[in-house]
């Protein structure tokens, strides 16, 4: 088996192969370069999770794996243009989730809440990873936001065991959707920022 991880090349003897050689190999690579693995071409064909239980499966029949990289900052940058992205979207449909709430809520409506759910959960992933790595993003407002919103949440749960769709309309129209506009803001001004940075740079 070949692993390619820029321009090194690293063979294993495909009789012997280990996973665990090859993961601490491509670790180790990842930190001397201080890079990040954003995904592995394997004989060809691209993953871009569960790295490990998808070789575990295939590890004796794999011939080549490529390891697909990229800087730190770069990653940062596109996670942030990312949220952004999601935050212009889901701003306008939180007024209309509210809406419908209001009125009646639909299957379309649950439908809508479960993705705002996941988008949530994905914004509070993205918020606590570049706060916890040396980033030059000051993600503080972001935290406090988030920190705001919080309450929030068991309200909503509240709302939902008691069917109370006035009160989930209001949460989303007055409490959480201004925030969410807010967080908005906050991304621009750090992406105007990263901007700035890199032509200064």
């Amino acid at each position: 088996m070949e692993l390619t991880f820029q321009e090194l090349t690293i063979n294993y003897d495909s009789d012997d192969v280990s996973l665990n050689a090859f993961i601490q190999d491509v670790e180790r690579l990842l930190s001397e370069r201080n890079l990040v693995l954003t995904g592995m071409r394997v004989d060809g064909f691209e993953i871009y999770e569960d790295y490990e239980q998808y070789l575990e499966e295939k590890i004796y029949a794999v011939n080549k794996i490529e390891v697909i990289v990229d800087t730190k900052e770069k990653v940062r940058h596109d996670i942030i243009v990312t949220a952004q992205r999601y935050l212009i979207r889901a701003n306008p449909a939180l007024k209309q989730m509210a809406n419908e709430f209001y009125k009646k809520p639909t299957q379309e409506t649950w439908v809508s809440f479960d993705q705002w759910s996941e988008g949530y959960g994905w914004i509070s992933q993205m918020v606590e990873l570049i706060s916890t790595q040396n980033s030059t993003l000051d993600m503080t407002s972001c935290k406090q936001i988030l920190t705001e919103i919080h309450p929030y949440l068991l309200e909503l749960e509240e709302a939902i065991r008691h069917e109370d769709f006035t009160l989930l309309g209001d949460l989303f129209m007055y409490e959480i959707g201004p925030r969410y506009e807010v967080l908005q803001s906050e991304i621009s001004k750090m992406i105007d920022q990263e901007v700035i940075r890199d032509d200064l740079n």
